[in-house]
């Protein structure tokens, strides 16, 4: 059995039509056939009017969705997984179908920019002076600071490819310490790249400051 989101009735699954959304968990549509019916027929009655109040409410529209992801952690952290590896075989797929089209692109992009790869190395050998000035994070500190989050991602709670990602990142002034680091797998690092987050510490040490559970 299952609650539709819009006659607010229980009914058996077979009710509800099959979804490709990422939000459908459960591969199910959140309303019974009936409704969806209804809302077309509407929708074909009515042409333009549902586009047009999403964009005189697009506020409102904005903050009932903001409420629900912040009231929903798991089923976003779920949303974002699946939406993770979706697009990266996507990307993984089309890259190997299409090399022979990517290359000639890649090759004009550098010639057009050619202190890109300067420019980058000189980040890479700036971080890498602070991480060896700064003693680096022992493979025991590294170790006690993954079991504190269990194993996993602390933002999506993934399992596998687990990196060491800098809270503050090196570029923005953080340092290459414990206190710094924390695990993030390869998509979420790759998502955070150098923003600077809201609060000063990781939760693992708010969480010994005191601060977070």
């Amino acid at each position: 059995m299952k609650k539709c989101a819009t006659c607010c009735s229980e009914k058996a699954l077979t009710e509800f039509r099959a979804s490709n959304r990422r939000a459908n968990l459960d591969g199910l549509t959140r309303c019974c056939g009936a409704c969806i019916d209804l809302a077309a027929a509407w929708k074909r009655n009515n042409p333009g009017r549902t586009e047009k109040w999403k964009a005189e409410n697009r506020e409102r529209v904005n903050r009932v969705t903001r409420e629900w992801q912040h009231a929903n952690p798991d089923k976003m952290k779920a949303i974002r997984r699946r939406y993770t590896v979706k697009t990266v075989t996507k990307r993984a797929a089309y890259r190997l179908a299409n090399l022979d089209r990517i290359k000639p692109y890649q090759k004009a992009w550098f010639a057009a920019h050619p202190g890109y790869i300067a420019e980058k190395q000189h980040v890479q050998r700036a971080r890498r002076y602070q991480q060896k000035k700064a003693g680096g994070v022992p493979r025991a500190e590294w170790a006690y600071i993954k079991a504190w989050y269990g194993n996993v991602c602390a933002q999506c709670s993934a399992t596998e490819r687990i990196t060491m990602d800098h809270f503050i990142p090196l570029i923005l002034g953080g340092k290459h310490e414990w206190s710094n680091v924390w695990p993030l797998c390869k998509a979420c690092n790759s998502r955070k790249k150098d923003k600077r987050p809201a609060l000063h510490y990781p939760p693992h040490v708010r969480g010994m400051l005191g601060e977070v559970g």
